[in-house]
Formats: structure tokens, C-alpha cells, sequence
């Protein structure tokens, strides 16, 4: 096996654990850092971001959140690890439409959920 496929296998197989292990294993740290980072990015007022190896996401989302206008990209080796990222925008969309839902008595529309979530994975 070479290198590239030793690394998309390694990255597969952890993906469902990488999230809570990350959290435990940086103390937490990897949530600050993601936030502070998305602010230094938001100062150059960018009009695309590629996240490259996003892993299960959370930076891509982070920013997405932080510049909704923004058009966010996030492209990882790991198709596994991608999973977890979509399974995550799906979980956020649910949420949208279930508050929307309970607060205003509709669904919101699909194009605008997606314009704020879809684009974060690739």
C-alpha cells in the first residue's frame, strides 16, 4: 500500500472517535483554537475558503457559521472522515428546521438552509 492509501485507511478508521478524542486528547484547546482562528479569517473578509483536510469538519463549519456569505469548501482524503461532516450539516439543518418549526410554525426553506450548510463539504 502506498503512503496516500495507508493515511485515507488510518484516517477511516478513527473518524467515528476522532471528534471525542481530539476534544479529550487537546483538553478542549481545539475548540478555542478554532474559534480564534475563524475570527483571524473573517478579518480578511474572504469571499471563498478551502478548508484542505477538514477532517470531520468542524473548522469548515465553524466558518461557515462565523461568515455566512461566505462560500466554504472543505475537502479531506478521508471519505469517512467527510461522512462524519455531512452526518454533522445534516444534524444543524434538522435543528434549523425544527426551531423554525416550534418558534415561527414553518419549515425553512431547503435552498436557504443549504446555502448556509452545503457548501462546507466536498
Amino acid at each position: 500500500k502506498g503512503k496516500k492509501a495507508q493515511m485515507r485507511a488510518m484516517f477511516d478508521c478513527i473518524a467515528p472517535s476522532y471528534d471525542r478524542l481530539n476534544h479529550l486528547l487537546s483538553m478542549q484547546i481545539d475548540r478555542f483554537w478554532r474559534r480564534k482562528a475563524s475570527r483571524m479569517v473573517a478579518e480578511g473578509a474572504p469571499h471563498r475558503i478551502l478548508d484542505l483536510a477538514t477532517g470531520t469538519g468542524d473548522l469548515a463549519i465553524e466558518l461557515a457559521s462565523r461568515l455566512p456569505e461566505v462560500e466554504v469548501l472543505g475537502l479531506d482524503l478521508s471519505p469517512e472522515m467527510l461522512a462524519v461532516a455531512r452526518k454533522k450539516i445534516q444534524n444543524a439543518q434538522k435543528l434549523i428546521n425544527n426551531i423554525a418549526r416550534i418558534f415561527f410554525g414553518f419549515d425553512i426553506c431547503n435552498s436557504l438552509v443549504n446555502s448556509i450548510y452545503s457548501p462546507v463539504v466536498g
